[in-house]
C-alpha cells in the first residue's frame, strides 16, 4: 500500500516555493532565469519525471545555500543545516566548533540527504498551479526558440521547435488527469466520465509547439476537445480555476 505514497513533511519547501514562484512570475531579468535552468534538451521531447521544473528548483535550492554557506555567520548557518536535518530525522556528526570545514560537512550531507527531498516537495506545490506552469514555460520557450535545427537534429522538427510527442504515457495521463480535477483547465467542463457519456478529452501543450513549447509535463493540460480546437498552436492559454474540496 504505501509503495504508492511518499512520506512529506513541506517544512521548507513552501519557502521555496514562493521564491521561485515570485522569480518566474516577475520574469525580472536581473533574476537571471537562465542560469538555473540547465535546460535538459532530452526532456523536452519526451516526457521524464525528473522534469525541467526539478532540475531548476535544484539549482536554485543549491545555489540559495552554496550562497548561504559563504556569505552567512557560521553559527547561524551551522543552526540552519542542524535544524533541516532535524525536521528530515537526518543523522549527522555533531561538532561544537562551527568553523568552515565543518559548514562544508553540513553543505554535503545537505546535498546528498536532504536537497532532492525539498525538490520533491517544492515541486509537487508548483506543479499544482497552472498558472506558474504557463509562465515557466513561456520563460523556456524563449530559449527553445532560438535553437537550431541544424545544431540539434536528434530533438528539433525545424528551429525553434521541439519533435511533438508520438504519444502520452500512462503516468503522464494520469498525473495530468488528477491535478486537473478531470475536468477541462479552460472551460470547467468534466471530462470524469462519471457526470456524462459525450465527453472527450485532450493533453494540451499550455505553450504550444509552434512556440517554443516543450514536452515536459509541467507543459500538459487536461482539456475539453472544442477548447483543443479554439486554442490550437498559436495560443498560450490556461486558467486559475480549481475545483475545492468543500
Amino acid at each position: 500500500m504505501f509503495d504508492t505514497f511518499i512520506e512529506m513533511n513541506f517544512d521548507h519547501a513552501y519557502r521555496f516555493a514562493s521564491s521561485i514562484r515570485d522569480t518566474v512570475l516577475s520574469n525580472n531579468p536581473e533574476e537571471y532565469f537562465l542560469d538555473f535552468l540547465d535546460l535538459d534538451l532530452e526532456g523536452t521531447v519526451k516526457p521524464k519525471k525528473e522534469t525541467i521544473l526539478h532540475v531548476f528548483i535544484s539549482n536554485h535550492v543549491s545555489f540559495q545555500f552554496e550562497y548561504y554557506v559563504k556569505k552567512g555567520e557560521r553559527e547561524e548557518v551551522a543552526n540552519e543545516f542542524e535544524s533541516l536535518f532535524k525536521s528530515y530525522k537526518h543523522k549527522y556528526r555533531k561538532s561544537r566548533r562551527k568553523d568552515y570545514e565543518y559548514l562544508l560537512y553540513l553543505e554535503k550531507e545537505f546535498n546528498n540527504n536532504i536537497l532532492q527531498k525539498i525538490v520533491n516537495e517544492t515541486f509537487q506545490l508548483l506543479f499544482s498551479d497552472r498558472l506558474f506552469c504557463m509562465e515557466f514555460n513561456k520563460l523556456v520557450s524563449e530559449y527553445v526558440s532560438e535553437l537550431k535545427f541544424v545544431d540539434n537534429p536528434k530533438i528539433l522538427s525545424s528551429d525553434g521547435k521541439v519533435i511533438r510527442c508520438a504519444y502520452f504515457q500512462s503516468w503522464v495521463q494520469k498525473a495530468i488527469f488528477y491535478r486537473d480535477k478531470g475536468c477541462c483547465a479552460i472551460c470547467l467542463s468534466d471530462l470524469s466520465g462519471l457526470l456524462k457519456t459525450d465527453f472527450h478529452k485532450a493533453i494540451d501543450h499550455i505553450v504550444p509547439i509552434n512556440l517554443g513549447g516543450t514536452n515536459d509535463i509541467t507543459n500538459f493540460q487536461l482539456i475539453c476537445r472544442s477548447c483543443n480546437s479554439k486554442k490550437s498552436g498559436k495560443v498560450i492559454k490556461t486558467s486559475k480555476y480549481y475545483s475545492p474540496f468543500f
